[in-house]
Formats: structure tokens, sequence, C-alpha cells
């Protein structure tokens, strides 16, 4: 009797990052483990167990195949019933983070997206847990929605409502999770947001997403008094500064005028 076992990886873009360099394959014979066998690309991550034994005192041996935990994936082992197993391991779902605005004026809203995607065969249907660490300028308002998966702990706040905890599962194939966060924008500067990831077996994942929190919103505007003069009449020009309502004091705004030629600047207030 042989017993063949081929692994597949399954991995977005082909990224074989977190991809171990070896994995150990047990094999079982009515329940005991016999014999192991390591794959690698030296192999061709395939590998056959020869010349086993068909029966023991007289029945026919049950042979199954397992392997060691291979972190950074989930396992799914198929046999087709007449000695041949695959091993498919997909990458769990990676992280993203998006932001619907990344420059923004002071107590202006962003809408963040955290995202996971599945890119497996099937299901993703361990929990996983997302925490979003929101910045010292920025304030979380509310959780929007959240699409393409199911909600086991739904927005958990802790320190200070700047860290927010989600549980999240059944993930279909192919789809991608989006968790939708409200955000205000309280102070200036550069905003760092991060999302992390941990998954069943504990480890996790982080990615990052930055706005530029902008402070002064100065409008200038230029009107005259009338349409049409004469020549040594006076020109009234209005010179108008606005700052937005949702902006900080502007102070040390400098406005240049540039008179066009044929005219003399008399005086200003």
């Amino acid at each position: 009797v042989n017993v063949t076992v081929k692994k597949i990886w399954i991995e977005k873009n082909n990224n074989s990052t977190f991809r171990p360099a070896s994995v150990n394959i047990l094999l079982f014979a009515n329940g005991n483990n016999t014999k192991n066998a390591t794959l690698d690309e030296s192999n061709n991550w395939t590998f056959t167990f020869v010349n086993l034994d068909k029966y023991f005192n007289g029945t026919e041996i049950v042979y199954k195949i397992n392997e060691t935990e291979v972190v950074n994936y989930t396992t799914v082992i198929i046999s087709d019933g007449i000695g041949n197993w695959t091993i498919n391991n997909t990458q769990v779902p990676p992280p993203k983070k998006t932001v619907n605005r990344d420059r923004v004026f002071r107590n202006e809203t962003v809408i963040y997206y955290l995202t996971v995607e599945n890119i497996g065969y099937e299901s993703y249907t361990e929990n996983l847990i997302v925490i979003d660490s929101l910045p010292a300028g920025v304030d979380y308002i509310r959780t929007i929605n959240i699409t393409n998966a199911d909600v086991v702990s739904n927005a958990t706040l802790s320190n200070n409502n700047k860290t927010i905890t989600w549980v999240i599962t059944n993930i279909p194939k192919g789809a991608t999770a989006v968790i939708m966060v409200w955000a205000h924008a309280t102070e200036f500067g550069t905003q760092v947001n991060n999302e992390t990831i941990v998954y069943p077996d504990g480890h996790n994942d982080t990615v990052n997403c930055t706005i530029e929190v902008e402070g002064v919103d100065v409008a200038v505007f230029k009107d005259v008094d009338k349409a049409f003069y004469s020549v040594n009449d006076t020109v009234i020009w209005d010179i108008i500064v606005i700052n937005a309502r949702n902006s900080t004091v502007a102070t040390g705004v400098t406005v240049r005028d540039l008179l066009p030629a044929g005219f003399t600047f008399i005086n200003s207030s």
C-alpha cells in the first residue's frame, strides 16, 4: 500500500513571506502515528509513504494524514479514498486599513475601513479579534456597520475609548469583511491609526492608516463697489479673508494685492 500526500499553498498574490521552510507530515495507521515525513520545496511539497502494510490481524488498516500546526495558515485535509491526500494551507485573512479622506481639517470626521480578506476556498469560521487603536488626535464616534462577517462581539471600548475591539467570524470564501468606523479628528498633525488582527493561534498582524489634520482653512475673495468707472475715479476693492468655522484661529496671515497698470494705491482700512 502507498499513501501520497501533496501540499497546496493558497496565498494572496502567491506571497510566500509567511510560509514555513518545511512542514512535518504525520501518517496514522488505525489511529497510531507510525511514520513521519517532511515536505518542503526540495520534494515539491509532495511525499509518498511506500510499501505499507495493508492488513493488521486480518483487518484492513485505515491510514490517515495529519500535519504539525502551520502558523499563519488554516489547514484542510482531503482524501480521494484511494490513498491520495491533499493538504490545503490557506493564508489566514490578511488585514488592511484605509480611510475615505487622508487630509482633513480639525473637527471634521472621517470613515475608516477595517478589512479582512478571506482568500481561501471555503468560509473562514474561526473567531478573529479585530482591534482598532486610535491616536490621541482622533476620537471614536461609532461603528457604522460590519459586512461579510458574523459579529461575535461588537465594539468593546477601552483605554478612554481609544481602543475598540470586535470579534468576527464566518467570512465567506473570496469575500472581504469590512468594519466601517466613524471618527472625529480633534488635533492637528499626523494621526496614525493602527488595526491589529489577533488570530486563533494567538499571533497577530498589525497595519496602519495615516491622516493629516490641518488647522487653518483660509479663503480669500475680492469684490469691487461698481462695475464701470471713468478716468480719475476712485475704485474701492473689498478683500475678504474667511477662516473656516472648523479651523483654529488663523494668525500671521499675509494678504498681497497686486494692482494692475494704470492704478495708484491711495489707502486701505
